[in-house]
């Protein structure tokens, strides 16, 4: 009889030892306690704690397609974190460095017809996960038309303008204006082009400004422009920065033009003024062509980039 009151009271004990240690797991499951920070897994003995729910996203509300954006989350130690970024459109994939941690980084995309992109987190001990999203917008690519115009400064001179786009006007601006030799060369924004006759600008023969909105250029002496010569303006606008970076990341407009003939005028009376069109004139030009490129990348473009950055400096 005693050897089954022992066992009695044995078993007693035992219950309430279980009793207590269930207790204090479903507590750590449900509220913080000094033993269990607020995220928290450790699955082999079941005690975690996945708060707060839904987990924290913090990042930007508006991505750049040239990558580099980052989103964060709680920090959870023992648990499992899972990312997904998706577009609204389903394409293009957005890849992403950081998978399995609590900070991913963007890569450079092309956004195709998205507008809009849906972040995702998951955190998950064992069975158990608590999730999160959120949307952020993806900056429009800007447009890098600019209009653009050549007039006369009187005495066979000329002056080339052109003007950023609305879109552009916010962003990093640049600028080239280069000769294109031989004429009829096909107009395309790659290469150097020739210099412009007489023409020497920070020891390179093209005149290239960058981080303005505006592009101005007017004959002096002997650097000036011909009839019947093809000229070439390139504009480039930084996709995202405020200001010009020469980034692999850009979009890009480019003009190519010639003053038709006509416009230097033959000698009348021996008045040499009215050789050449007068002061402001619109000058008439032919073989015009125009060409747009949002994101094209060449080892062409690499090296015109390198160049850049190297004037920039």
């Amino acid at each position: 009889m005693k050897n089954y009151y022992l066992f009695g009271k044995f078993t007693v004990i035992s219950c309430i030892m279980l009793f207590v240690f269930l207790l204090t797991v479903a507590n750590a499951q449900t509220r913080p306690t000094q033993n269990i920070p607020p995220c928290f897994c450790c699955e082999s003995v079941n005690a975690y704690q996945l708060t707060p729910n839904p987990p924290p996203i913090t990042g930007t509300n508006k991505i750049c397609p040239c990558g580099g954006d980052i989103f964060n989350t709680i920090a959870c130690p023992g648990a499992a974190i899972t990312w997904t970024v998706v577009s609204n459109t389903g394409t293009p994939t957005i890849t992403f460095t950081g998978q399995s941690t609590s900070t991913i980084t963007l890569n450079s995309f092309v956004p195709g017809a998205a507008v809009s992109v849906t972040i995702t987190v998951t955190i998950s001990c064992g069975k158990i996960s608590i999730t999160n999203h959120i949307i952020a917008q993806i900056k429009p690519v800007p447009d890098a038309s600019f209009p653009y115009s050549i007039t006369a400064n009187g005495l066979g001179g000329y002056t080339v303008t052109a003007t950023a786009g609305p879109s552009a006007m916010a962003l990093g601006n640049a600028w080239r204006f280069t000769e294109i030799v031989p004429a009829n060369t096909p107009c395309t924004s790659w290469g150097y082009g020739s210099s412009i006759p007489g023409c020497t600008i920070s020891g390179f023969n093209y005149l290239y400004q960058g981080g303005g909105t505006s592009f101005t250029w007017t004959s002096a002496g002997t650097c000036t422009i011909l009839p019947g010569h093809t000229y070439r303006i390139i504009h480039w606008v930084e996709k995202c920065s405020a200001t010009w970076e020469a980034s692999d990341c850009r979009a890009l407009k480019w003009v190519c033009f010639t003053i038709t003939p006509s416009a230097k005028l033959a000698p009348s009376g021996g008045n040499a003024k009215s050789a050449y069109p007068l002061k402001g004139t619109k000058v008439e030009l032919q073989n015009v062509s125009e060409n747009n490129q949002v994101n094209v990348l060449t080892e062409e473009m690499l090296k015109e980039s390198k160049s850049m950055k190297d004037l920039k400096k």
